[in-house]
């Protein structure tokens, strides 16, 4: 039986470099026991970019519909607000509000701002119950409204590990982290150090284990493909996300990350990759779950790679105490009609109380070859392979969708929650396994 789709809220686009779901590398849905809450973020028409949205958190309780109950009015954001189940009633939501006045009219980009974590308590109606301000390794960070924030919940420990963007100068940042106890008191702090700029961090850790999976973000480094994309372009913005990255730690609390490992990438082609997803599995392997495009900008294939093959592939890898223990290719789009395929792709992964592993994905704008069209389909993990595909779900969620994740701190369930948008409204649904 498919999946039919309830709407949370209407939005708008952000039209700030954001949108709802710009946090990808995380969730703003979580479930609590028989209640669901998520976060949205109003947008302010009024206010020029870039600090122009406002949180929203929304509840459905038991079989209830989706309700408003909570705006933080008067307190203003660029990006989506990522949530977190911190056990009992609790849940947690990270912000990054403004610490200035700016006039509504006024357009100003990297505003400074100070990272916090909301507290609420979920019983009854949604309470504010604590302002949790991190403290990091340097006390002078610069923290703006870029700040690429992501987090995990140990759930062994029932440590918050944080991690966050503090601003060089002249555009560009670098990251840090912290790890905090239940009592959210600080425990340890310092950098995330990968080969290259990193961000949009998938992060899960357990009992102090903890990975971080990060994509490049960079300026082009090869000149000659730089110059022609700006010749062809005519944008000077030229950002590139062509190999994704781990730093691992095998226990936070007092073991440093080791040196970045490459987990996939497609430099030669000058491509793309995205990282979707990351769990612990109750065995205590991590699997991770990413997508890829062997040429990102179809002219550079003409220009370069003349006989090169487009393609789209989504990849589950496998790894055991920082390591890669397997990998296996999910699904392909290839080129249709000598074009770079379309199909883009989402997904993620949820473990059941009985310790079983489900991969789900979802492909939107499909082409005509394609196996397998739009939709949300889900399959059973054996080690480094799935089960054929099954599809719960027909039609398209666009290129990201999140879950209820037990690695930002949700229980085990039998049920999947499902999380997307198309920028006009926020969508939901239950998947009962």
């Amino acid at each position: 039986m498919e999946m039919k789709a309830t709407t949370i809220c209407k939005t708008i686009p952000f039209e700030n470099g954001a949108g709802p779901m710009w946090c990808y590398g995380n969730s703003t849905i979580v479930r609590v026991g028989d209640n669901i809450f998520a976060t949205n973020m109003r947008v302010l028409p009024e206010r020029k970019r870039h600090n122009r949205t406002s949180l929203e958190v929304y509840a459905k309780r038991g079989g209830g519909e989706w309700t408003l109950e909570y705006y933080d009015e008067g307190v203003y954001q660029r990006e989506p607000c990522p949530v977190m189940y911190l056990g009992g009633t609790l849940i947690g939501v990270t912000v990054n509000p403004i610490t200035i006045e700016i006039p509504a009219d006024q357009e100003y980009m990297l505003a400074p701002c100070q990272p916090r974590i909301y507290i609420f308590d979920t019983a009854d109606k949604l309470r504010l119950v604590r302002t949790v301000v991190p403290e990091w390794d340097d006390p002078t960070y610069e923290f703006v409204d870029h700040s690429y924030r992501s987090h995990a919940v140990d759930k062994v420990r029932g440590d918050i590990f944080l991690a966050d963007q503090y601003y060089l100068g002249n555009g560009e940042g670098a990251h840090c982290w912290t790890l905090l106890d239940k009592d959210f008191k600080t425990i340890r702090f310092g950098k995330l150090d990968f080969a290259e700029r990193s961000c949009y961090h998938n992060i899960c850790i357990r009992d102090g284990e903890t990975y971080v999976f990060a994509v490049q973000d960079i300026h082009e480094p090869n000149k000659e493909w730089a110059d022609y994309k700006l010749k062809m372009t005519g944008n000077e913005w030229d950002y590139d996300f062509r190999t994704i990255f781990l730093n691992y730690s095998s226990d936070i609390r007092n073991t440093d990350f080791a040196p970045s490992l490459v987990i996939t990438e497609r430099e030669a082609t000058c491509g793309h990759v995205s990282n979707l997803d990351c769990t612990f599995t109750p065995n205590g392997d991590v699997l991770f779950l990413c997508a890829s495009k062997r040429i990102w900008h179809d002219f550079m294939r003409d220009k370069f790679f003349p006989d090169t093959k487009f393609d789209n592939v989504l990849e589950l890898v496998r790894l055991r105490k920082g390591k890669i223990i397997g990998r296996s290719i999910l699904d392909v789009s290839n080129e249709f009609d000598g074009k770079n395929p379309t199909t883009g792709y989402a997904g993620g992964f949820h473990i059941t109380p009985d310790g079983k592993e489900y991969l789900f994905f979802a492909k939107s704008n499909t082409v005509p070859q394609d196996d397998l069209g739009d939709g949300i389909y889900l399959c059973e993990v054996n080690g480094t392979t799935v089960d054929t595909p099954k599809k719960i779900y027909s039609g398209n969620t666009a290129y990201s969708i999140f879950t209820s994740r037990t690695r930002l701190g949700s229980e085990t369930s039998n049920i999947i929650d499902f999380y997307w948008s198309d920028e006009k409204s926020i969508f939901n649904t239950e998947y009962h396994l």
